[in-house]
């Protein structure tokens, strides 16, 4: 897991959700909050064709 600072908060994530360089990361797009913490717990493999690609600020 990495520690990430967004430009709108902070979150814990699995690493694999991270791009190479790791200046970005993928986001699931699921609407319940509930499964979007579900997919962190269980290290859900990125959907890289169908997930947001986010900006990461910082790695904490």
């Amino acid at each position: 897991y990495m520690v990430i600072e967004f430009e709108d908060g902070v979150c814990l994530i699995p690493e694999i959700w991270m791009t190479p360089r790791k200046t970005h990361c993928y986001w699931p797009r699921y609407k319940s909050q509930a499964k979007i913490w579900k997919a962190i717990e269980n290290q859900e493999a990125a959907d890289v064709e169908n997930w947001n690609l986010i900006d990461i600020k910082a790695i904490l």
